[in-house]
């Protein structure tokens, strides 16, 4: 065996085993920034393949302000049925085309606010919205009320899927004058683990099988009621589909994983031109804070008018997304994904919305695929520092077609290989075939 062969052998197999280390222990920061721009590229080339989301998140952050009137606990960070109250009429004021409400408040005696007896601005708030998606929080175990969700079909063994026997925390009244409850966690099952964080999007409540917040969520932004969502337990790759709009892959408990790799960010748009000219930005994936939605629905305040003028196409957005409201804080940030971000339950809520509308359910490739890629390019490798000619361009050629044949998986399968890997074998067989050219024309010209 020639020395260039082993060397190119046992340093491929060298540099294939730091790719998967690094797959298995996310240790080399870089790689991880690298697997994100390589993930971006093929989303890139697989526009038939995707779409675009549709999802608006208010955001109560650490900078929102309770109102102070009408406490006697002295509790001034909780918010009251006249904060909901005012945050809800805001975005009414906007025209928005379908809300979902995820907090799931429950209201302590400590202020006058919270008394039904005395006001009830949070009704009224409500009842000028499209209806809403509620959310609870349900529990395995057993309680006062039986969960009265939205009931979906499906076939195949749903004893996989989680029993909610009641909630621990129901939606509150107020907020179902005009609004229906769905389940955004359930007790004692945390899905939302850091690393691999997961959002389940159906269960069981007694022999019926019910939607999530989530699913109810996208179903009502659609026009779609429940006789349109099913769930196929029975293939091998279980299948939650709304509609004919979404089609979502599903573990056999009911949850959908949240794709670390999958190209979304919190300021998504797309740009259009109108005749005369002018463009605006018509945005997918939208990010707006309490404070500066209420200001906007002041248009008469010159401040507001200013917002309006300049970030107009952001706010525009809450009348054509799925408006999704609920609390943003720092100390919520909790949940790691595997390029580094840090998530609170709401951004992943809305990442995972934003995964279904636009089909970016990414994934890396099984092992045994990448094996075979490896072993593949190792051995087409060792064939051309073997030849005594054109190794140059038959390098390149391998890298061209490797790529392409990359792209073309991600594009039908949205499924893609690490690149580490890849791309230092590649550069491990043009290194090896360069210098062999250069030493041979030497020699020639000596």
């Amino acid at each position: 065996m020639s020395p260039r062969i082993l060397v190119f052998l046992l340093l491929g197999l060298l540099l294939a085993l730091i790719g998967e280390w690094d797959n298995a222990k996310r240790a080399i920061a870089p790689l991880r920034q690298l697997d994100q721009k390589w993930v971006d590229f093929c989303l890139g080339n697989a526009t038939t393949s995707i779409g675009a989301p549709s999802v608006t998140m208010v955001r109560i952050t650490d900078e929102y302000e309770p109102v102070p009137i009408g406490r006697t606990d002295g509790n001034s960070d909780e918010l009251t049925r006249l904060d909901y109250a005012a945050i809800l009429y805001a975005i009414g004021k906007l025209g928005p085309k379908s809300v979902a409400f995820m907090p799931t408040p429950v209201f302590s005696s400590g202020s006058v606010l919270n008394d039904n007896a005395a006001i009830n601005p949070l009704k009224d708030a409500v009842l000028q919205l499209p209806r809403l998606t509620v959310a609870s929080q349900g529990s395995t175990e057993g309680g006062k009320n039986t969960p009265k969700y939205q009931i979906i079909s499906a076939t195949g063994d749903t004893s996989t899927l989680p029993q909610i026997a009641s909630d621990s925390i129901p939606a509150d009244a107020d907020f179902l004058y005009n609004g229906d409850p769905a389940f955004i966690g359930i007790d004692g099952l945390d899905t939302l683990q850091s690393g691999d964080p997961r959002v389940p999007l159906v269960a069981r409540v007694g022999d019926q099988v019910v939607s999530g917040f989530i699913v109810q969520a996208l179903a009502r932004q659609a026009g779609l009621g429940a006789d349109a969502i099913s769930l196929d337990l029975e293939a091998d790759q279980p299948l939650l589909s709304i509609g004919e709009l979404y089609q979502v892959p599903v573990a056999s408990d009911g949850t959908m994983a949240i794709p670390s790799h999958a190209g979304l960010s919190h300021s998504m748009y797309e740009l259009s031109t109108s005749e005369d000219g002018e463009q605006s930005k018509n945005y997918q994936f939208a990010s707006l804070k309490v404070e500066d939605v209420a200001l906007a629905a002041e248009r008469s305040d010159s401040l507001a008018k200013t917002l309006l003028e300049e970030f107009g196409d952001k706010y525009r957005s809450i009348s054509e997304n799925l408006v999704l409201v609920g609390f943003d804080r720092s100390a919520d940030r909790t949940i790691a994904t595997l390029n580094d971000e840090f998530l609170t339950p709401m951004t992943a809520t809305a990442r995972a919305i934003a995964t279904i509308q636009s089909g970016r359910h990414t994934g890396p490739w099984p092992m045994w695929a990448r094996i075979a890629c490896y072993g593949a390019i190792l051995v087409v490798g060792c064939a051309i520092i073997a030849m005594r000619r054109l190794r140059i361009p038959a390098v390149i050629l391998v890298t061209i077609a490797v790529l392409a044949a990359l792209v073309l998986i991600f594009r039908s399968t949205l499924l893609w290989i690490p690149p580490f890997a890849i791309f230092a074998l590649l550069g491990l067989l043009a290194f090896l075939a360069i210098t062999k050219r250069s030493k041979a024309t030497t020699q020639v010209a000596e």
